[in-house]
This record gives structure tokens, sequence and C-alpha cells, in this order.
């Protein structure tokens, strides 16, 4: 029997090994074979479709990739039997099967991963429905200004391990920690920092997710990779979530975030199906569109905070002819 011991130049294997696109490959296997186990074993089907186990490996990878981080400690594994060589690789094996098991046997909506001896971790979500900002300040004096459809998760009372998840849009005012770094992770994109003010950006139906720096300096990189990129004040960092992943540096327009982070809608040359979906966030309606769209046209405009979307319609109809039928919810533009 394995005694879960790894050696310092074992351990250091590892963690380098974890953070490789071929440790995301090695679990997706071990995940894929463990399911086909357990439905055969059970001799039923789990119940779940193809696109939801996708969905839920992708989670148990990230609840993984937090674990690991958060909870390994160098030369110490829980004790596990019939490990194969190399110990470093079994070892992976074992804290994959262990966040697997921890996501799956969780109580439902909020995970508890956990180890052994280890108190369980109560994960914190905040969710803003469409035509919601909210202000948020975590357990370590950091504050979060949460978008519209934006969610934020992260581990109560995380003051140690200063991590959170996002999908959706925040911008952060970072409480400065010289010895614990607050990290965010928008899909693939990991920005690190110790104390600062950012702006991230990563909505599912956007290709791209981003970070745009107000203040101080931060590290950017891809999940997976070991290469990061330093910014200063005024600069962005977007990645690619289709193809390549391409990551490129970019001059951030830090005047759009001050104005949406203090409830003013703008919006600089932006077309007519993007300007419709912006308004369905920021009021929380839905908008029906008849008619023929224009797709040159470019919109600019700035609004007060609290402008109701009715005046920002008739200013709109100066640009462009259409009319338009307000009913509660819902909207209806015709060309």
């Amino acid at each position: 029997m394995h005694q879960g011991q790894l050696s310092r130049q074992e351990a250091k294997k590892l963690a380098k090994w974890l953070k490789s696109k071929r440790s995301d490959r090695y679990f997706s296997d071990v995940y894929d074979r463990q399911v086909t186990q357990d439905d055969a074993t059970e001799g039923e089907n789990s119940g779940l479709s193809p696109k939801q186990h996708e969905s839920l490996k992708h989670t148990v990878l990230q609840q993984l990739d937090f674990l690991a981080r958060t909870q390994a400690q160098p030369g110490k594994l829980p004790p596990a039997k019939a490990f194969t060589p190399p110990k470093w690789v079994a070892a992976a094996s074992l804290l994959f099967l262990v966040g697997l098991g921890l996501y799956l046997f969780a109580p439902r909506p909020t995970p508890t991963p956990s180890v052994a001896q280890a108190p369980a971790i109560e994960w914190v979500i905040k969710s803003n429905p469409p035509g919601k900002k909210t202000l948020i300040h975590l357990p370590d004096g950091t504050k979060v200004y949460l978008n519209s459809e934006s969610t934020l998760t992260y581990a109560k009372g995380f003051t140690s391990n200063r991590q959170v998840y996002l999908e959706g849009e925040a911008y952060f005012e970072v409480a400065e920690d010289s010895l614990h770094a607050f990290t965010v992770q928008a899909d693939s994109l990991l920005t690190r920092v110790l104390g600062t003010a950012f702006n991230v950006r990563s909505f599912p139906e956007e290709n791209l997710v981003s970070v745009a720096l107000a203040s101080g300096r931060i590290e950017a990189r891809v999940k997976g990779s070991e290469t990061t990129e330093l910014l200063v004040p005024g600069e962005g960092l977007a990645l690619s979530k289709v193809g390549n992943r391409a990551v490129r540096k970019f001059d951030a327009d830090l005047t759009t975030v001050q104005y949406w982070k203090e409830g003013i809608l703008h919006f600089d040359q932006v077309s007519f199906p993007k300007l419709i979906r912006i308004l369905e966030r920021w009021y929380g309606v839905k908008i029906e569109v008849k008619g023929n769209i224009p797709k040159d046209s470019g919109f600019t405009g700035t609004f007060k905070n609290r402008e109701n979307l009715i005046n920002v319609l008739d200013a709109i109809q100066f640009s462009e002819s259409f009319t338009y039928e307000s009913n509660g919810k819902k909207v209806t533009i015709t060309f």
C-alpha cells in the first residue's frame, strides 16, 4: 500500500504537471473511464446527456484546480490503494478522483469540496439578473462592483486563499495584502494581484474574455500556461474563447469601465444588434426587432444614471428610423 508520501522533487513535478495541458487531457480520460465504470456497476444510465457530462467534467476540473492550489500539501497526500508508478502521476489521479467525488456527492446548489482531515469549504455565490448591479464587500475588504447578468463565486472567509470565479463582468478594488495574492478566474483567463483596481469581462455570448487595469499592477495568464503578461495602468489583455485562444494586449478604455460601474449608460460606435443586447442587459427587458436590422450603423451615446429606457430609445431614433412599443418587460422595435 502506498503511504501517500511524496519527495520534494516529486511534489514539484506534480505541481508543474497539474498546470499543464497534458494534465487536463489526462483527467478528462480518467473522468470518462470513471463515469463509464459507475454506470456499468449500477446497471443504468446516470441520466446525464453528453452535453451535461461535458459541463460536469468542466466543473469538476475547475474544482480540482482550486483544490490542488488551496488544499494539497507538498510531501503529503491522502493514503490510497493500487497506485502505479511514477508516484507523482498516481498522486494526480488520486487528486482528480477526490475532486470528482467531492463534486458529485456535494450538496446542491453550493458545492463544499473537502479533503481528509480538512474543514469543508463553504461556497458563496452572488448573481445579478438583467437590470441589476450590486456592490459586494468580500471578507478581506475587497470591493467588487458586479454587473448585470453576472455571477461571482468565492469561498466564505477566504482571506488566506483569495480566489474568486467570475462569469459576466465585474470591477475589482482589491484590498492590499502582501502575503496573499488575489486571483480572478474568468473562463480560462487567470488574473493575479496583491492590491489594485481592474475590470474583468467574460459574458457567455461573447467570444473574448478580457481584463483592463485601472491602477497598480497585475499578472495575467491563460490557465494551463506558465507564460504571464504584466500589465500597467491603461493596458488590457484579451483572450479568445475559440480557436487558438490567442492573447493580445490593447489600450484599455478606462472611461467606459468607470461609466458602467457608476451607473452611466455609454456606447461608442456600437452596431444595432449589439446595442439591443446592451439595452436588454442594462434594463432587464426583452427586445424583439422586426424588419430589416441595420448592420453597418454605429451608435454613440452617453446617458446619465438611471435614465429610463423610453428616453434612450427616443434618442436613438434620431440616428435610425424605427418605431417601438413598450409593454412592461417587453419592447418591440419595428423598422
